[in-house]
């Protein structure tokens, strides 16, 4: 019999980064031994000496990796009973909860610090999706017949919902508070993007701040793409149903009552006018003529801080930043980069709040029916930036959605084309596409879905073969080999195109499947 050593993974990391003690979390007394323990007890082995900040970030960066390949069959997870995979899933969060801790000791002034910042967020989400495979593998076997009526955000036992032990109170959404700051995640292919699109991948693409009123109804202020910044009864948020949604909380109480009731006011006022604050294309949360959903939460608390005399209250602590090779995609989302400023530019991406020391976990949803599609987005969008980052690939909008896309733009504006538009078109692109949308950027959510469908499609077969979920390592490699093989048929078919049309009788040009809306360039 043998104790869990997940536990002590990233913990003991932390440590030989800040110099400081181990974690003290341990997790289930009894488990079988198999591959995943074995590998985690190499990992607990090569990370229990003290490193330096540089070593730290070699270290982690190598195991970063080995989390990435668990699997069913790398973990053996048929050896493990329902109560094992929760405490397992339990045991990863304790870790996670430990590093929160450890960052209020963490510095940040040198290179070699920042690399092993860098290396703990990416294990932070390794775990977390670790902890998503174990969650969706538990529920699939013992739950298979579950679906989205049957599970409702923040609320739950098991594996799915989990609570920190400081806040051992919080039994569901009813015990939130104003100032909480809700992370969650879409389902769409632009909530992936937005997940994916920093220089550190998270799983998380929006943010709310919650509001209590004197009557103790719960409200949530937040920016949405497609209507702009609203208040909304907190049931709206429980109604749509997201894939995981986490709570933050800062200790002081004073302040996070007045950033809650700050933002609720000044974008109610707006709404009530007719006149909702437009979207923030830009990310820009230092101008508050326009807010994305990040800055909905640092405005709030920057004018709270202001109203209450509380001086250099800045969140979060550490910012996005971006890749150039992302460059173009960028500038189409309406993102104010440019060649010059592109390494320096920073914003509050949803997923920073999670390594602000400021703010704690106070509990974590997921919705088990919604990870497998979380899952596949993630796979898919990563790799799309990779090979953006790395081979120069960019989206192609087709004639057909360029001309979708600048008549929908000029509908938005005129309630006759509008009324046209919803009679052919096959989305409701008057809520879809807000005014302030340009028709380059419907383009390219247009394209990011259709592209991103294709992908999905492909996953979904290769896992109905295996009969099992698909981990990391087995759909990056599979997307991989789709994009090498399609990119042979783009150049074939390239070539096939301006050959004269006499010496073509008879032969078909097979077009590829991705590769004239997303490629390298020409």
């Amino acid at each position: 019999m043998k104790k869990i050593i997940m536990p002590l993974l990233v913990a003991s990391t932390l440590a030989s980064c800040s110099n400081t003690s181990n974690f003290e979390w341990r997790g289930p007394a009894s488990v079988h031994k198999h591959k995943l323990f074995e590998i985690l007890e190499d990992i607990q082995i090569s990370l229990g000496k003290n490193q330096s900040a540089k070593s730290c970030h070699k270290t982690i960066e190598y195991y970063w990796q080995k989390l990435y390949e668990i699997d069913v069959d790398v973990a053996s997870l048929d050896q493990l009973s329902d109560e094992e995979l929760n405490d397992y899933i339990k045991s990863s969060f304790y870790i996670r909860l430990g590093i929160k801790e450890r960052l209020k000791e963490l510095k940040n002034e040198t290179e070699d610090d920042q690399n092993c910042l860098r290396s703990i967020k990416r294990a932070f989400t390794a775990l977390r999706y670790v902890e998503d495979y174990l969650i969706e593998y538990r529920y699939t076997k013992s739950s298979p017949d579950k679906d989205d009526k049957d599970y409702i955000t923040l609320t739950g036992k098991g594996g799915h919902f989990l609570v920190n032990p400081k806040f051992s109170d919080f039994e569901s959404w009813k015990d939130l508070k104003s100032g909480d700051a809700l992370l969650s995640r879409g389902n769409a292919f632009s909530s992936a993007a937005i997940a994916r699109i920093g220089l550190t991948d998270t799983q998380f693409s929006h943010m709310s701040l919650v509001y209590k009123d004197k009557k103790d109804q719960l409200h949530t202020s937040e920016a949405h793409i497609e209507i702009g910044n609203v208040v909304a009864p907190i049931s709206v948020h429980l109604d749509q149903k997201n894939a995981r949604t986490v709570v933050f909380r800062t200790d002081n109480e004073r302040l996070a009552d007045e950033a809650g009731a700050y933002m609720y006011k000044l974008v109610k006022t707006q709404q009530d006018k007719g006149k909702n604050i437009e979207y923030d294309f830009g990310m820009d949360y230092k101008n508050a003529d326009r807010l994305f959903c990040s800055e909905v939460v640092y405005l709030g608390y920057k004018e709270a801080a202001k109203r209450l005399g509380l001086a250099g209250i800045e969140i979060p602590e550490y910012k996005t930043a971006f890749h150039k090779g992302l460059l173009k995609f960028l500038q189409t989302l309406g993102i104010k980069v440019d060649e010059k400023n592109i390494e320096t530019f920073r914003t509050f991406g949803p997923g920073d709040i999670q390594f602000d020391s400021r703010f704690d976990i106070v509990a974590e949803w997921r919705n088990p029916v919604k990870l497998r599609d979380s899952r596949f987005k993630d796979a898919i969008l990563t790799k799309l930036f990779i090979w953006m980052e790395n081979e120069g690939y960019n989206f192609d909008p087709s004639t057909t959605t360029g001309i979708l896309s600048r008549f929908s733009y000029m509908a938005r504006r005129s309630d006759i084309m509008m009324s046209l538009l919803k009679k052919f078109a096959k989305k409701d692109l008057e809520h879809q596409f807000p005014l302030n949308m340009s028709a380059k950027q419907m383009s390219l959510f247009l394209v990011l879905d259709e592209v991103g469908e294709y992908f999905y499609g492909e996953l979904d077969k290769l896992e109905k073969e295996k009969k099992r979920p698909l981990g990391l390592k087995e759909m990056f490699d599979h997307l991989d080999k789709l994009k090498i093989e399609d990119h042979a048929l783009w150049q074939k078919w390239r070539a096939q195109r301006y050959v004269p049309p006499r010496d073509r009788i008879g032969q078909r040009i097979a077009e590829p499947k991705f590769h004239r809306r997303f490629h390298p360039k020409k």
